[in-house]
């Protein structure tokens, strides 16, 4: 039998219970994205019960200094997990409450929840450079060429591409990618938004052969990666026909892990990072990347501007000092007073071309080696 779990709907109270139905339509009223409302239906059943064991049996007597408790609870881990949350964490059970309140029309009690904010932390952006990520791209090709667990190397691959979510990639569909225009496009589930780019030449015969490989197992013909192909037990609680997130989390950390270079350990979601930095350190604009990870450009500005100095600062730093790229005429045939625009250069850590080295890997012809069925990832 499968352990009881830590927070039961059969735990709230019947005022909290009504509060949390009411919280679920409200949901409903927004058109929530399903996975939206998943996390948001758990975060609301946990801090509901978080707020019950501060001895909150209703929402009606819920108080200021009843939220404040709970987020200094959050902190120090003296909730029903004994684990610390982020602020980010934090802020999202905030949002489930005042999903909650609102549900109930609780004017009073949302005015001094919605003038709290969490604590300003450091923001956690890290990204692999551009040689390291080759590093583990070289790696990922040769464990296609030996036949070594071709679905993880088939899931850096597309992570170095597009970098989906995890859920996402343990999902992913063929339909979404179309390898006779090499473009890859889906939808995100978090948010409904539509993540599309092109794929690199030279990583079209690798999915061509691995394509083709798991065609005839079941679940191949739809799903990128198989439950059956990747040598998943029968243990899950319900069955699919597809790998989970885990999964993708555990194979994305051995290519990475496997590469023979200098590869920081970073999570898997380093690889949205990566990407972003990847694109905005070339002077792309923050509209492409946002059409590539599924996010609003705002969000990718809010997440990256302190990080990269883009053209577009550097063009707006142009016009405001004026002065500042023009030198005197001094040592000259022109006048004195004459003052010479000079160039500047913005120059790139990576400054290389990736795509230089389609077409000349070995494995590019038409007899690329397949992939036994069935196969271990």
């Amino acid at each position: 039998m499968g352990r009881k779990p830590q927070y039961p709907e059969s735990d709230l109270s019947n005022p909290w219970r009504i509060a949390f139905e009411a919280g679920v339509r409200k949901g409903n009223i927004r058109n929530q994205q399903k996975k939206t409302t998943q996390v948001m239906r758990r975060a609301m059943l946990t801090v509901a019960l978080d707020l019950q064991d501060l001895g909150v049996e209703d929402p009606a007597s819920l108080d200021e200094q009843s939220w404040i408790n709970l987020a200094a609870a959050y902190r120090t881990g003296s909730q029903r997990t004994e684990q610390p949350l982020e602020e980010n964490t934090i802020r999202k059970r905030k949002e489930a409450l005042t999903q909650m309140l609102s549900g109930m029309n609780m004017t009073e009690h949302l005015e001094f929840l919605r003038e709290w904010k969490p604590k300003v932390v450091e923001k956690d952006v890290r990204w692999w450079t551009r040689e390291q990520m080759e590093a583990m791209n070289k790696r990922a090709i040769q464990m296609l060429r030996n036949g070594e667990k071709p679905a993880r190397a088939i899931a850096h691959l597309l992570h170095f591409q597009i970098a989906p979510r995890r859920d996402d990639t343990a999902s992913f569909k063929w339909e979404w990618i179309n390898l006779d225009e090499a473009m890859i496009r889906f939808r995100a589930s978090k948010n409904g938004k539509i993540c599309q780019v092109r794929i690199e030449p030279r990583l079209i015969p690798l999915l061509r052969a691995y394509k083709a490989s798991i065609a005839h197992v079941k679940g191949g013909e739809v799903y990128v990666f198989p439950s059956s192909a990747a040598g998943t037990s029968g243990t899950t609680k319900t069955e699919r026909l597809h790998v989970t997130d885990k999964s993708i989390a555990t194979w994305l950390a051995y290519v990475r892990d496997s590469t023979p270079f200098d590869i920081p350990q970073y999570s898997s979601h380093s690889y949205r990072h990566s990407l972003a930095m990847r694109y905005l350190n070339t002077n792309g604009r923050l509209e492409d990347v946002a059409s590539i990870l599924g996010d609003k450009a705002s969000t990718i500005e809010s997440h990256y501007s302190e990080y990269v100095y883009t053209k577009a600062s550097d063009d707006a730093w142009r016009r405001a000092h004026t002065h500042a790229t023009k030198v005197g005429s001094e040592g000259t045939v022109q006048p004195e007073w004459l003052m010479r625009p000079v160039g500047f250069t913005s120059p790139h850590p990576y400054d290389f071309d990736m795509s230089r080295t389609a077409g000349s890997h070995p494995w590019m012809g038409t007899d690329a080696p397949g992939f036994e069925p069935g196969s271990s990832a």
